[in-house]
């Protein structure tokens, strides 16, 4: 159906819709169609003597066959037109509404009866010149040349859009960034890397030789304690030939049957008494964590530790991965990619460095299978103490010590967390042998907690901010904050809006750009758990394609939103 163009709504496709409309009245060169005008486009007495031009109206023009001089039309219900040509005789009577007669020429009507005319006409248009194909009719009466200046598109080049050429802000865009051709090479102790035009890895290349890479578990490195330690100062306690650590190991003074190795790591005979009380309890004892000051520490190990509060605020400030290549301990090179990176292996023989697959301590470390041999070394249990066995001969129990002979023999003490003697206590006695003495600001990173940050970078430069075009919105749209902190939405139709909940515990806010479409006068119907204060909520802008914009934030999970309007009619 053929219509007149919209302003703001065929911008791309408007000549050719005036063009169809004008078509359907108008010839190729501006006149009417002959058949424009049909009888039932006139309205019933809508055409008198003023709304005609002199001398337009010619018996060729009249849908009346017929008519010779002298004759006159008259009004005839059984013609097929309504009027009929009739030669009248004698006097003709004044005409009357109903009977066909004589007319004075006033009023609308000049001239004289030989050269009628009808002055009421002379004030109206005259007829409309002929244009030609390429030209449109405007408003100040003149043919004009129908082109893109003529509808606002003067700048608008005639290229499809697969044609187009970069434009200055696409090359300024793409001037920041770096081609695929940039390469991220493997240094000494790595292998892999490429160019950028797909993933790539970097992996540390393992072996036993110079160059190379030893692994974490390499039987040289695993367990491995250097022989000019065995029996030195902080060094490792070795075996006699019994495979028992010598007592002078274990402690200072004389070792026989009448002593015992008291926790101060001296050999002493037995205590003349037992223990009286423990933490201010007596008796046979259990104790917990409030005994030895540990009233709010969780019996998790630090690797094992849940993401804390603090941890997460923490984390809540970082934002996803970026692609970033960081040389991490034991390793050198890197940077951001404004060029060529190679990263490699930092050997040397301090810590945060790499021990290369010949370093002569790894060559010359005791190795795994002296561990609780004959003239080796005493290995440690799951508990990172020497087991019993390797300390001396009899039942290692709770009632039992070990005596300077390298016997375990019983004692007349009462037990505490299955301790005699002069008692010192440990964590692992009240159950929390994977707990770690260190205060909550000085715990280190665990595992989770590491992993999670592994999926974060530091926000770079600062003002980084999630944005998520939501699109058009229809008469209802459900916004969800996870999809980005800034959101975009275009209203089509008065539209009802609703929020997602995003997790509680913490302050969430979502910065809505609002547009007007091409219609305009669109509104939102807020939920009722967006507070507006004592101003109510905000009357947003109608023109067409107008901006608004919208901050709303929540510190309860979503229960309850507080909105505040910002600059609008953009």
């Amino acid at each position: 159906m053929t219509r007149l163009p919209i302003p703001g709504a065929d911008a791309d496709n408007w000549g050719d819709i005036l063009n169809d409309y004008l078509q359907v009245s108008l010839a190729s060169n501006g006149s009417l169609k002959p058949d424009a005008v049909t009888p039932a486009a006139i309205q019933d007495d809508s055409v008198s003597g003023t709304k005609l031009q002199d001398s337009s109206i010619t018996s060729a023009k009249l849908d009346v066959p017929g008519g010779s001089d002298g004759q006159v039309l008259t009004k005839d219900s059984g013609a097929s037109s309504g009027l009929a040509w009739t030669t009248t005789a004698g006097s003709t009577p004044d005409a009357t509404p109903s009977t066909k007669g004589l007319v004075q020429l006033t009023g609308d009507l000049g001239g004289t009866a030989g050269a009628p005319t009808v002055p009421g006409l002379a004030g109206k248009e005259p007829t409309v010149t002929a244009g030609t194909t390429t030209q449109y009719y405007r408003g100040d009466k003149s043919w004009q040349t129908l082109d893109k200046a003529a509808i606002g598109l003067a700048n608008v080049d005639n290229t499809s859009d697969a044609n187009k050429p970069i434009s200055t802000a696409t090359q300024t865009a793409l001037n920041a960034k770096i081609a695929a051709t940039r390469t991220i090479t493997a240094g000494t102790g790595l292998t892999g890397g490429g160019d950028l035009s797909a993933d790539r890895t970097i992996s540390a290349n393992f072996g036993t030789g110079a160059g190379t890479i030893a692994q974490g578990n390499d039987s040289r490195i695993t367990g491995a304690e250097q022989t000019t330690n065995k029996g030195a100062a902080n060094g490792y306690a070795g075996l006699n030939s019994s495979t028992v650590v010598p007592t002078a190991q274990l402690g200072s003074g004389t070792a026989d049957t009448t002593t015992f190795l008291r926790g101060d790591n001296t050999w002493a005979t037995t205590p003349a008494a037992p223990v009286t009380s423990v933490a201010g309890k007596t008796g046979v004892v259990t104790l917990v964590k409030a005994d030895i000051g540990l009233t709010n520490v969780d019996n998790t190990s630090d690797a094992n530790k849940p993401v804390s509060t603090a941890q997460q605020t923490a984390l809540d400030a970082k934002a996803n991965t970026a692609i970033t290549i960081s040389a991490g301990t034991g390793l050198t090179g890197g940077g951001d990619l404004s060029g060529n990176r190679t990263i490699s292996a930092n050997f040397g023989t301090g810590a945060g460095t790499i021990a290369q697959g010949n370093d002569s301590r790894i060559t010359g470390a005791e190795q795994t299978t002296n561990k609780g041999a004959a003239n080796g070394y005493a290995g440690l249990n799951a508990s990172t103490v020497v087991p019993t066995a390797q300390l001396g001969t009899g039942a290692a129990t709770n009632a039992t010590f070990l005596r300077g002979d390298n016997v375990w023999a019983a004692a007349p003490v009462t037990s505490v967390a299955s301790k005699t003697g002069a008692v010192t206590l440990t964590q692992t006695d009240v159950g929390l042998a994977n707990v770690n003495n260190t205060s909550d600001a000085n715990k280190p990173v665990s595992t989770a907690q590491q992993t999670a940050l592994d999926g974060k970078v530091n926000v770079a430069n600062g003002g980084g901010e999630t944005f998520f075009d939501a699109g058009n919105s229809g008469t209802a749209l459900t916004l969800n904050l996870a999809n980005g902190n800034v959101q975009k939405i275009t209203l089509t139709g008065n539209c009802t809006i609703t929020l997602t909940s995003p997790a509680s515990g913490a302050f969430r806010s979502l910065l809505l750009y609002i547009f007007q479409d091409g219609t305009g006068s669109r509104t939102i119907t807020w939920p009722a758990s967006v507070k507006w204060g004592t101003a109510g909520a905000p009357t947003l802008s109608t023109a067409a394609t107008k901006m608004d914009k919208l901050l709303l934030d929540t510190v309860d999970g979503g229960t309850n939103w507080y909105g505040s309007a910002g600059p609008g009619g953009y």
